[in-house]
């Protein structure tokens, strides 16, 4: 019985443990293009948080990308969420019509950095 309680406390255990994210620093890693082609980002995935991982985006911090363009298109959908958003160096960030959720502080540093957020697709949904 005690063998059999023990086991029960264990398993219990395991199923209320809190689930932790992997938290992903990723870099827009090109010039103008779309949010969501995985080979723009360093490392190589399209930020969505989700399936184990959080992203804190960065546009414009890397040699490659002052002053591009990246045009949101979410990796599936019409929105996608992220952890928080930096957009520097003159680079620029266009939502076209899509919502991008970012959870906690979002960034614009540098003459000419800007983001622009377009009306969404759907009538009556925020951007």
């Amino acid at each position: 019985m005690l063998r059999y309680a023990a086991s029960t406390l264990t398993l219990i255990a395991l199923a209320t443990a809190p689930a932790y994210s992997q938290v992903v620093n990723s870099e827009w890693n090109t010039g103008n293009g779309d949010w969501n082609v995985p080979a723009n980002w360093f490392p190589v995935a399209a930020p969505d948080n989700g399936g184990g991982f959080t992203y804190n985006v960065q546009i414009g911090n890397r040699p490659v990308a002052l002053g591009a363009q990246v045009d949101f298109v979410p990796v599936s959908g019409t929105s996608d969420t992220i952890t928080s958003l930096t957009v520097s160096n003159n680079a620029d960030l266009v939502t076209n019509g899509n919502q991008l959720n970012v959870l906690a502080a979002t960034i614009i540093d540098g003459i000419g950095t800007t983001i622009r957020v377009d009306p969404h697709a759907t009538p009556g949904t925020a951007s």
